[in-house]
């Protein structure tokens, strides 16, 4: 926040919210003057996800965005149900950079939760979306380290392996070693737990 404070002095400064987690969230009431943008959720569910509607978006996303910020031109793509009830990514087009939010992680486990809307079927035709993206060079995930275009295409590679455990339950053991250096949040991301949500969640 500091440092946002000290590049923005005297500027307007713009909050993106790329989900409505929480932990991508908790910020926006420190931004008291900035204009905060999220892709469409119900108000309420806002709230209760949110544990209050301080710091709530002035502004839903729900079509394609296009704002310039100097010589940077951004564009906001919302993405529809996907990790969350809506997902928008970030693209700025002069640094070829792309800003995911959880859509993309790297090197952590992917988890899935109903309550907040994940589905998984959607997660992957998301990422298609991101996949047709010209002349990506960052792609900076949810969560873990910042990398080129080959984090969604990890990505892609690990949902659709995920998948195919689902269904193929001889193969399960063999990708859950494949994936096994990935962190897991306890209780509630591991190979395991995302094979399993895909074998309860057909397409």
């Amino acid at each position: 926040h500091a440092k946002v404070e000290s590049f923005g002095s005297g500027k307007k400064i713009i909050v993106v919210n790329t989900h409505s987690d929480l932990d991508h969230t908790g910020g926006n009431p420190l931004y008291t003057n900035a204009l905060i943008l999220s892709g469409k959720v119900d108000e309420d569910y806002w709230i209760a996800s949110n544990k209050g509607s301080k710091g709530m978006p002035g502004v839903w996303v729900t079509d394609t965005m296009n704002f310039s910020l100097g010589d940077e031109t951004v564009t906001l793509i919302p993405v529809g149900q996907a990790h969350t009830w809506s997902d928008i990514v970030v693209y700025f087009h002069e640094r070829k950079l792309l800003v995911t939010g959880d859509l993309v992680f790297n090197g952590v486990n992917t988890f899935f939760d109903e309550q907040k809307g994940s589905n998984g079927w959607k997660s992957i035709e998301a990422l298609k979306i991101l996949d047709n993206l010209p002349d990506i060079i960052t792609v900076v995930p949810g969560h873990g380290e910042t990398g080129g275009r080959e984090l969604i295409t990890n990505m892609q590679a690990y949902l659709g392996d995920m998948a195919l455990a689902a269904d193929h339950p001889e193969m399960e053991k063999e990708i859950r070693r494949k994936y096994r250096k990935l962190v897991a949040m306890p209780g509630m991301s591991s190979p395991g737990i995302v094979i399993e949500y895909f074998r309860n969640h057909r397409e």
